[in-house]
């Protein structure tokens, strides 16, 4: 019998001290793959994999001057290299954008076009209409770069982070954003020197030899922002995958079960797609997905959410948590890997945590996570598959 408290843990560590940042497409990123993949293969369970393309990018340096004084900046990641010296454009809206001669110029988002991250020009999970249209009159009206204005205060922010955005692109602190905009139209100095290297991701799944005809994925996300050791965000969430492979993998099931180790979660989720291609014919045989995310600090609750369920299975999970008074039932949300599932008819269970303020941040550490939380977590998600390992397909859907 394996101490589910310490294995937790040591998974943990290995993700967020070990190896620490570990974006998509990175030698970390290939290092938690294979730790993940040696995992998977000491439990004995069947793996195949999804492989797609990805860039390996990395930032050497960056420099935002004007008028002989340095400016804070962060090279959005993916950001292509520059050397660009010109005058400065603001806009803060869609129609402000839409009129501005930017052409050749040094565009400053701020105001509501800088107010959240901008999705991915090929993120197919979500398609918003506004952030459409802030890609596609960027890339039409060709600035000579981008800076975007992040407005929090404290929290670290890329306004922009996307390997398929062409345009040289930077996000300056508010502090920084407040006096550019007292010199708009002059001359800043920009410059990037990143590279782009030829690289992949591969997110894993760990199949255990149970029905094929009805089985549970249980999932989590091992890849992570830059500039973050991904504890919360999400080593926690692997840990528990892994030490539930362990746990259940040899248990005599009357279902299958897959664990699916997601590589790019933070990234454009292009393994989501390409997965979803491969694998369409097998939602039908997928009784729900238990995704696990953000999970796991000390001084918060485990949340709970369900989406595309049956009244059945979502009584029955209210009555399951009565015996995890700690655990607190929110509404809905779909930022992450459970929206491939949940978009294709397969109902989601995602566990997480009341915020995620620590998350895609420097301090994203060990030192903020519970071994309790993790082991609740594990106790939780094994009480789930043995409550509905009888049920049917049916049974759990909308």
């Amino acid at each position: 019998m394996i101490d589910v408290r310490s294995r937790a843990f040591e998974h943990l560590h290995y993700f967020a001290d070990t190896l620490g940042e570990r974006p998509a497409g990175s030698p970390a990123n290939h290092q938690a793959e294979a730790y993940v993949r040696e995992s998977f293969q000491s439990n004995g369970l069947a793996i195949e994999e999804v492989r797609v393309p990805f860039p390996d990018w990395s930032l050497n340096s960056a420099q935002l001057i004007h008028a002989g004084r340095s400016l804070a900046l962060s090279a959005n990641p993916f950001s292509p290299a520059c050397d660009v010296t010109a005058p400065t454009v603001a806009v803060s809206t869609l129609p402000e954008l839409e009129a501005a001669n930017i052409t050749g110029k040094i565009a400053l988002l701020y105001g509501e076009l800088s107010s959240r991250p901008i999705f991915p020009i090929n993120f197919m999970p979500v398609r918003l209409d506004r952030d459409i249209a802030i890609n596609k009159l960027l890339i039409e009206k060709a600035p000579a770069a981008v800076l975007a204005v992040n407005l929090h205060p404290t929290r670290h922010i890329d306004v922009i982070e996307d390997e398929d955005f062409p345009l040289s692109s930077a996000t300056i602190p508010v502090a920084e954003g407040n006096y550019l905009l007292q010199h708009v139209g002059e001359t800043v100095h920009l410059r990037i020197d990143a590279e782009s290297r030829d690289s992949h991701v591969t997110t894993l799944i760990g199949r255990t030899a149970g029905n094929p005809e009805r089985r549970i994925v249980v999932s989590a996300h091992f890849d992570t922002k830059f500039n973050t050791p991904g504890a919360q965000d999400n080593g926690t969430g692997m840990a528990v995958l892994l030490t539930l492979a362990e746990m259940l993998a040899g248990r005599d099931l009357p279902i299958g079960l897959d664990f699916v180790a997601w590589s790019d979660e933070e990234f454009g989720a292009h393994s989501d797609t390409a997965y979803v291609e491969r694998y369409r014919d097998q939602f039908p045989q997928m009784m729900c997905c238990i995704n696990m995310d953000g999970i796991g600090p000390r001084a918060e609750n485990t949340t709970l959410t369900m989406l595309a369920q049956s009244e059945a299975f979502e009584q029955q999970m209210h009555d399951i948590t009565t015996d995890y008074p700690a655990v607190v039932w929110v509404d809905p949300w779909y930022a992450s890997n459970h929206y491939t599932y949940f978009a294709n008819g397969v109902p989601a269970l995602v566990l997480g945590s009341l915020t995620m303020d620590r998350t895609h941040q420097p301090d994203d550490t060990a030192d903020w996570i519970s071994e309790a939380k993790l082991d609740e977590v594990t106790r939780l998600v094994l009480d789930i598959i043995m409550a509905i390992q009888d049920q049917s397909t049916d049974w759990t859907r909308a």
